[in-house]
């Protein structure tokens, strides 16, 4: 803390954004060469770099096969980055460090003017802000204290009058200062430190992309890193924007006189959401990063075409429908029934009766039909006609 200060009571806003902004840049690169010059780390630097390359070589001996050529110079292209980003500032500071700290300011100031918000100098402008809406006008004394003491004589006499209800927290003027502040600048300063933070620990995280099991940390760091960094563009936006809104505001207060800023509690609070808003939405967007965690691609076996499904489609000709041919149906047992008819008719000549089904004919043996000079039982059961005549229509309808 001796390099970057202390803060100051007489501007406590802009001094803590500048010593939290001091203390993230120098987090960011000094925990970096920390980490990085350690003798563990260069241990464990070494160990899994060999666990690495032994890996590959007992998966050749194991499996008795050969890795393309583009899955060594892809795991060589991987043990290269990992080694020039964990072992080299300079590479890790022109690729990384400059990139996540430096980079939301430089895309603000290019961004931003265009469109009429000045993001320059915001913690000088936050910090005028704080002062002016905490500190309210100097008015008359005995013309302040008569209203209010006749406020208070009339919510104390009239026993009818409604209560009034408090509003939101923040709603007057020292609150409202309080959580601009709190909401604003915390969150600004909240954004740095963690963007520091996993600057400061990147090369264990560098790290873990040898491996597929371990890629996924790799891949988790750079979604919270690309999250922060974000973070610090989206935030001086909203503040940029809540002390134009409140410019105007405070402004005619201050020249009326009056202690009452309108809109100061709508305006605060709603420009809270908006922050939270804005930081939710950047923290979506960096979580849609995909990276391969695979070191080596899996190879597919060539499809072999005949000639047949060689040929281009141009010159293929429609062929028929292939006509499928249905065996016929198993015969089915005889019933009880045809059984004892059967032997019934055990003593006349079998004949060739012809059965024919709804898709194929086959020829079956089946005993004769029943002839009337020969089956007594059915010409028992015969209905006899002798002595019946038929009418005539007339006589039917006479009666």
């Amino acid at each position: 803390m001796s390099g970057c200060g202390t803060a100051n009571p007489d501007a406590l806003v802009r001094s803590l954004v500048g010593v939290a902004d001091c203390q993230a840049a120098a987090l960011g690169s000094d925990g970096w060469h920390a980490l990085a010059t350690s003798g563990m780390f260069a241990a464990l630097l070494t160990g899994l770099l060999t666990l690495a390359v032994a890996r590959q070589g007992y998966r050749l001996l194991a499996g008795g096969g050969t890795i393309a050529p583009a899955d060594w110079v892809a795991m060589i292209v991987r043990m290269g980055v990992v080694i020039a980003l964990c072992t080299s500032w300079a590479a890790y500071d022109r690729l990384v460090y400059r990139v996540a700290m430096d980079g939301p300011a430089e895309t603000a100031r290019v961004i931003f003017p265009s469109v009429g918000i000045e993001t320059d100098a915001l913690a000088t402008r936050l910090q005028n802000a704080h002062d002016a809406i905490a500190t309210p006008p100097v008015t008359d004394d005995a013309a302040v204290a008569t209203p209010s003491a006749a406020s208070k004589s009339e919510a104390v006499v009239s026993p009818g009058a409604a209560p009034q209800t408090a509003g939101l927290p923040g709603t007057d003027r020292k609150g409202a200062a309080t959580l601009m502040v709190i909401v604003g600048a915390g969150s600004w300063m909240a954004a740095r430190l963690a963007l520091a933070l996993l600057l400061a620990i990147g090369p264990f995280a560098i790290l873990a992309a040898l491996f597929e099991s371990s890629a996924g940390l790799c891949i988790g760091w750079l979604r919270a890193l690309i999250g922060a960094s974000l973070a610090c563009l989206v935030i001086p936006l909203a503040l940029a924007l809540e002390l134009q809104m409140l410019d105007g505001p405070v402004n005619a207060a201050a020249r009326a006189g009056t202690a009452d800023i309108p809109g100061l509690g709508a305006i605060v609070w709603s420009f809270a959401l908006v922050i939270a808003t804005l930081v939710f939405a950047a923290h979506r967007l960096a979580g849609g990063l995909r990276l391969p965690r695979r070191m080596t691609m899996p190879t597919t076996a060539p499809i072999h075409l005949s000639s047949a499904t060689a040929a281009p489609a141009a010159n293929a000709q429609p062929t028929a429908p292939r006509i499928t041919t249905i065996a016929p149906p198993v015969p089915v047992a005889p019933s009880r029934a045809m059984a004892i008819a059967h032997a019934a008719q055990g003593r006349t000549q079998p004949m060739t009766v012809t059965t024919i089904s709804s898709r194929t004919t086959s020829t079956s043996t089946a005993p004769p039909a029943i002839s009337r000079r020969g089956n007594d039982l059915a010409d028992s059961a015969r209905r006899s006609t002798a002595g019946r005549r038929t009418l005539s229509a007339k006589r039917l309808e006479a009666r």
